[in-house]
């Protein structure tokens, strides 16, 4: 049909957690819209894996950040089409013709990038974005707000559109698969659950002080499950965990995805610590799987979450101590929680993401 887009997306990312979420879910919306002529870029193996009959796949490997991506990115087949970058390593020459999503801008305000040769390649390719693309994506105000004020810009083409939480992946478990999950993974009755904290942003060093605090005083005996590291315990949190606490933090192995939900809803209170989030999306997830939530006040996580949990101060220890013990202590807080968190989560759809997608590549096809 020759009124399709003819959309040129680039799927290397495919199977990566965040971004990988994303990019697996717009992909499963566009691949059977009429209005989309797609053609995926990226290992063509790993794309079947996720999306087996699709056809229109120009096989390209090269890894991210990578000078090879910049030089051998595949061009158009014609003079026709958008680019869709899900991620800032988009290649240069191809800017002028693209869509760029940007998540967050951890490459500069994190001090885990803080090396020249990081903080140099981020604002080179997102001052490059800021300049030439054709439109931005941002997946939260927060995010929009500090590209703009890291890029000094006041472009028009930079548009939010939040992400979506799969509701057919993300749901409470029966009381059976949560007792069945605690048996095989030895969990106790009750725990705290943080994910994918491997990143120093991620705030991890931070919790386990107030948990710390909390377990030395008696306070709570409630031990924390930490998902996301194969249980691997990250380096910035190693002497953290002394001897009188490690039976207290249980490391968990890779979950499978389907499982995912049972582990959310298993859990007694779910936290969030980063100090860093362009989105956000375990704070979702668990509120889908009718969990209580807690959750720093930093970065996008207020605008994301609103009034479906209840904020700490990241870098007080202290404050995250008190918010557990709040939450931790009353029913009535945690229950209300619950309802507030399954509303909230209402409000993000993958079919909405990519109906805004969509009128974005019209506007700039």
């Amino acid at each position: 049909m020759s009124n399709q887009l003819k959309i040129y997306f680039d799927a290397r990312m495919l199977g990566h957690s965040g971004i990988g979420t994303q990019i697996e879910e717009v992909l499963s919306r566009l691949v059977d819209n009429p209005e989309i002529d797609l053609c995926l870029i990226g290992d063509k193996d790993k794309i079947h894996q996720y999306f087996p009959n699709i056809d229109n796949i120009k096989n390209f490997r090269a890894s991210i950040y990578s000078l090879k991506e910049q030089i051998f990115f595949p061009s158009r087949d014609s003079n026709v089409g958008l680019f869709h970058f899900p991620h800032y390593n988009a290649p240069i020459k191809h800017l002028k013709n693209s869509i760029v999503v940007i998540h967050d801008l951890i490459h500069l305000d994190s001090e885990e990038f803080n090396k020249p040769h990081y903080r140099i390649y981020a604002k080179t390719l997102i001052q490059q974005i800021v300049n030439k693309a054709r439109a931005i994506i941002a997946v939260s105000e927060y995010t929009k707000k500090r590209l703009m004020e890291e890029f000094k810009t006041t472009k028009n083409n930079i548009y939010v559109i939040h992400n979506g939480i799969n509701r057919d992946i993300f749901y409470p478990a029966s009381l059976k698969e949560i007792r069945d999950f605690k048996k095989k993974y030895q969990l106790p009755e009750r725990y705290f659950l943080v994910v994918g904290i491997g990143k120093k942003h991620k705030n991890l060093d931070g919790l386990i002080l107030a948990l710390k605090n909390l377990w030395k005083q008696e306070l709570l005996n409630i031990p924390l499950v930490v998902a996301g590291t194969n249980q691997k315990i990250p380096e910035y949190v190693k002497e953290l965990i002394t001897d009188d606490i490690k039976n207290r933090i249980i490391f968990l192995p890779f979950i499978q995805k389907d499982q995912l939900r049972i582990l959310y809803t298993s859990a007694f209170l779910f936290i969030m610590p980063s100090k860093l989030e362009g989105f956000g999306f375990p704070l979702l997830e668990a509120m889908a799987c009718g969990v209580p939530t807690i959750s720093s006040n930093r970065a996008s996580l207020p605008e994301i979450s609103q009034n479906a949990t209840i904020y700490f101060d990241p870098y007080s220890p202290e404050d995250i101590m008190n918010c557990i013990m709040k939450v931790s202590k009353d029913k009535k807080i945690r229950e209300s929680l619950i309802e507030k968190g399954k509303k909230q989560v209402l409000k993000y759809d993958w079919d909405v993401h990519v109906q805004k997608l969509i009128k974005i590549y019209k506007k700039y096809y």
